[in-house]
């Protein structure tokens, strides 16, 4: 074994050795060499001291496989026979091929398995920082599945609301809308989640103090490489304040407008009374 060892760590295989493991894990095709003369390691030795080594392991014959899986050449299963004596034959290459088969299938699932790991633990650290970056949002955000569960609310909406996930998780937060617009956002948002249309209105929130505000909501869906929805993401921004000013300038509008008018009416008036003066001066003249 230490004389094994230290073969594989001094003369690793070359990818371009006629013979051995480069040359099946190139063909695919299984080698088998039946008796392991000194001429064959003289001949595959690379230098004296490699010649010692592969002397020293007693090698005797050997079977090397290709370990295949979906025509993809993983990697080679190598059986030797040495201090025992013995020798394979033709004989001994459909098992050792079978043994190789099933090898390469376990080997295959096992990195199948692996990337599969590795590909979810990636996929749930980047959704964790993408929730660290929602729960920090000064809006009140949340994440819904894609037939509409929600499932996570940031931190702002529990602020704003006083509720729980487990109040508000899939269709509770039905119980902090008004019940005036309760059945429009619903018949909108089901509208997007079965046609996967972005989703957008105003309506009110009511808050953790029972008073209503107003908000912008916005959804928009996050889609996987082939074009699936994988989750909704939602913000609402309160738009209380700027609802107010919004009214404030319409009602200044329109009181400029009566304004105006009443001013025009004023003058109007101003003219007839002028006009008025003048015809009843004229008339004073033309009298005797």
């Amino acid at each position: 074994m230490a004389l094994a060892h230290d073969l594989i760590d001094r003369y690793p295989p070359n990818a371009s050795d006629p013979a051995g493991i480069p040359a099946v894990v190139r063909t695919g095709v299984t080698e088998l060499v039946h008796d392991i003369s000194d001429d064959l390691l003289v001949t595959l030795a690379h230098d004296p001291e490699h010649l010692r080594i592969i002397r020293g392991l007693s090698l005797r014959s050997y079977i090397i496989v290709p370990l295949t899986a979906k025509g993809i050449v993983l990697g080679t299963l190598t059986l030797v026979q040495a201090e025992s004596g013995r020798r394979y034959s033709q004989d001994d290459v459909p098992f050792a091929e079978e043994f190789a088969r099933l090898a390469a299938i376990a080997v295959d699932n096992a990195r199948l398995f692996e990337n599969e790991s590795e590909a979810r633990a990636r996929a749930e650290a980047s959704e964790q920082s993408f929730r660290t970056f929602v729960d920090n949002l000064p809006e009140l955000a949340w994440m819904a599945l894609p037939d509409g569960y929600i499932d996570f609310y940031n931190r702002r909406w529990y602020a704003f609301t006083g509720t729980t996930l487990e109040e508000m998780q899939g269709w509770g937060w039905e119980k902090v809308h008004d019940p005036a617009y309760l059945p429009q956002v619903t018949e909108r948002w089901k509208h997007s989640i079965a046609t996967g249309e972005p989703f957008e209105m105003e309506f009110p929130l009511i808050g953790a103090n029972g008073e209503p505000r107003w908000f912008l909501t916005r959804v928009n869906p996050l889609r996987g490489a082939s074009g699936t929805i994988e989750r909704w993401f939602g913000t609402n921004t309160d738009i209380t304040d700027i609802r107010s000013a919004r009214a404030l300038a319409e009602e200044m509008a329109l009181q400029s407008e009566e304004a105006a008018a009443q001013l025009l009416e004023l003058r109007a008036q101003k003219d007839r009374a002028e006009r008025r003066v003048a015809e009843l001066e004229a008339r004073i003249k033309t009298e005797p």
